[in-house]
């Protein structure tokens, strides 16, 4: 009998899976778009019971496109959005939305952590600087804000262990997840006591960390049925989506950079020691191999900024259409600029209110110009990270474009001139999926490490874009207009966010 494997990736606007073989070809896809929830201003969350219902969706999707028998599926693994919380009573009822990963909500939190633990204290302990969407800002303002939901948690969990839990009954995490919560010692693998000790949140209320490929348990006769697929599966605790596209690109060693265009954006590469930014402008996590990490770099609304724009202002025109318009102008789009802070950013301002900004807008300029600033702007965002791994003199011998913007040759091209590098993709798609479902390979035994998984599936990535020099002179000058634009607005924009 053959056999098959099962990556489900649990994102912010949709939940995807896919089913491949033994040598990483593709059989099934199925995906289920759904939304953000904002109660509230600078709130962000959404159902746990959108994604169970999701991921039944696109299970069934992917089983239908690919006319395989079900009971040829050996195993399961899961990628997930990040930072995000779900809270659990004893009985392992939600007791609230989850908050997640853009939540703005903890900004007093964030400030708390500052002045509790600061900048040096909170590099030792967790190798992280602390931003708003954060598990333990969010875990922190849960306790000063909703008291009694705080006191009815008995575990609070991320997104894809939630969808995990659903499947088997059991409540864990994994370290790639469990370092994203600002409450975790990202150096040697455990929960931090320091850091829930000084913050006055209970250490009880975090579960069990797991490694990634490791095995979680059996598919439960209940979530067989509902999926469709046979009892007893074995399922990995997966991990994270940023190491799961990583290893869906096989990128497992220090030299690989991934350059991500999702929903947010990260620019990410492997590190064989937990070395960190002492200025705590990117993040160091725990990669999905044992002993290596990573270090990353995130902007908030990269893909988001594009489906804002072409959502609400553009009326839902076609991706094709988009990726038209914004080819048929060139470099700098004759002086526009774009600071894609949507929704604050991260990497390396960590400033929860920052705002968006057009600036250079003439009546010279079309929808096509917009567009095509707005691609600059995001990945300009990504550039500042790119940049701060060249101080840190962190490897870069490979690019690998990531995520639904390396679909467009445009946006590629971008990327090559702001980041002066040639860029690569690799022949896979669905990488997060595909890292999920290595992982589910790996808990099964059908290879004895991820190493030799990725190995065996991933093909070796193709370069696709060559920086352009007239292009590259060009962004030269407007990277550092972008650097001035934000510093020079940065009074204004925390100005608007009060008023808002």
């Amino acid at each position: 009998m053959a056999e098959y494997y099962l990556g489900i990736d649990i994102g912010t606007s949709s939940t995807k899976a896919a089913i491949i073989d033994c040598y990483g070809k593709i059989h099934g896809i199925g995906q289920k778009e759904y939304t953000i929830s904002m109660p509230k201003a600078d709130w962000c969350e959404q159902d746990t019971e959108v994604w169970w219902e999701a991921v039944l969706e696109c299970v069934h999707n992917a089983l239908q496109v690919s006319k395989i028998n079900s009971s040829e599926i050996c195993g399961i693994g899961l990628s997930g959005q990040m930072h995000g919380i779900v809270v659990l009573d004893h009985v392992g009822k939600v007791l609230r939305p989850a908050i997640i990963w853009s939540d703005q909500r903890s900004s007093r939190q964030v400030q708390k952590y500052m002045e509790e633990i600061g900048k040096k204290r909170l590099g030792e302990l967790c190798a992280n600087p602390v931003a708003t969407g954060f598990a333990g800002p969010s875990l922190l303002w849960l306790k000063e804000n909703e008291p009694d939901i705080y006191e009815k948690t008995a575990v609070i969990m991320q997104p894809k262990d939630y969808v995990r839990y659903k499947m088997t009954g059991l409540i864990a995490t994994e370290s790639t997840d469990a370092c994203g919560t600002l409450l975790f010692d990202t150096a040697n693998g455990v929960w931090s006591e320091s850091m829930c000790e000084v913050l006055g949140l209970d250490i009880k209320k975090l579960p069990r960390v797991n490694k990634p490929w490791e095995n979680a348990g059996l598919l439960t006769e209940e979530a067989a049925l509902k999926m469709g697929l046979k009892k007893g599966v074995t399922i990995a605790y997966g991990g994270a989506d940023q190491p799961m596209q990583a290893i869906g690109n096989g990128i497992i060693q220090p030299g690989t950079v991934s350059v991500t265009i999702g929903t947010g954006g990260q620019v990410f590469t492997p590190i064989h020691s937990p070395k960190y930014d002492p200025e705590l402008r990117m993040h160091t996590f725990c990669h999905a191999i044992e002993n290596t990490w990573n270090v990353l770099g995130a902007t908030m609304a990269a893909g988001l900024s594009l489906k804002w724009f072409r959502q609400e202002i553009l009326g839902g025109i076609s991706y094709k259409e988009l990726d038209e318009c914004a080819g048929s102008v060139s470099a700098g789009s004759e002086g526009l600029l774009f600071l894609p802070y949507l929704v604050g950013e991260r990497t390396p301002y960590m400033d929860s209110k920052a705002r968006g900004v057009f600036i250079g807008l003439t009546l010279r300029h079309t929808k096509a110009h917009m567009i095509r600033a707005v691609m600059e702007g995001v990945t300009m965002a990504l550039w500042q990270s790119f940049n701060i791994f060249r101080e840190l003199e962190l490897p870069i011998d490979c690019i690998i474009a990531s995520g639904g913007g390396a679909s467009s040759k445009v946006w590629r091209q971008i990327m090559a001139d702001v980041l002066e590098y040639p860029i690569s993709i690799t022949a896979a798609t669905e990488q997060a999926c595909v890292g999920a479902a290595i992982m589910g390979s790996v808990a099964n035994g059908a290879f004895e490490s991820v190493e030799s998984a990725v190995k065996a599936i991933v093909p070796k990535p193709t370069v696709m874009e060559h920086p352009i020099l007239e292009n590259m002179n060009k962004y030269r000058i407007m990277k550092d207009i972008f650097i001035q634009a934000y510093n020079q607005n940065k009074i204004i924009m925390h100005s608007l966010s009060d008023v808002g």
